[in-house]
């Protein structure tokens, strides 16, 4: 069961349906704080609308700060992490994030951001 807090944090936090937070870490951290778990991530592309067009995402949300940003989904996804500690789950989204993707020589990440399936 997700706490109150957790909850709160979503409302007031999350700009669409799939659980992107601008602080992604900070849910991150409340969210083990408060006794849950992470078991699965889907990896969203932020980039600019002209890098959108070489960007291993496909559609996705306008970023709402800053209509010139999208948040691209990704093909990408994690699962099975339920068993994994909050500092394993960050390191693991940091290394991710440094390495990036790519499909081919002309479509690659641009930055990563995570979001969440959770218990």
């Amino acid at each position: 069961m997700i706490s109150q807090r957790v909850k709160n944090y979503i409302a007031e936090q999350s700009f669409c349906s799939e659980y992107l937070f601008k602080d992604w870490e900070g849910f991150l951290k409340l969210l083990y704080e408060e006794g849950g778990r992470i078991s699965m991530i889907v990896w969203w592309d932020y980039c600019t609308l002209e890098e959108h067009y070489f960007s291993v995402g496909m559609g996705g949300y306008h970023d709402p700060t800053n209509s010139e940003y999208i948040y691209a989904e990704t093909q990408f996804f994690d699962a099975e992490l339920e068993t994994k500690t909050y500092k394993e789950i960050l390191e693991y989204i940091t290394n991710v994030r440094a390495s990036g993707f790519r499909y081919d020589d002309k479509h690659i990440s641009h930055e990563l951001v995570p979001s969440f399936y959770f218990e």
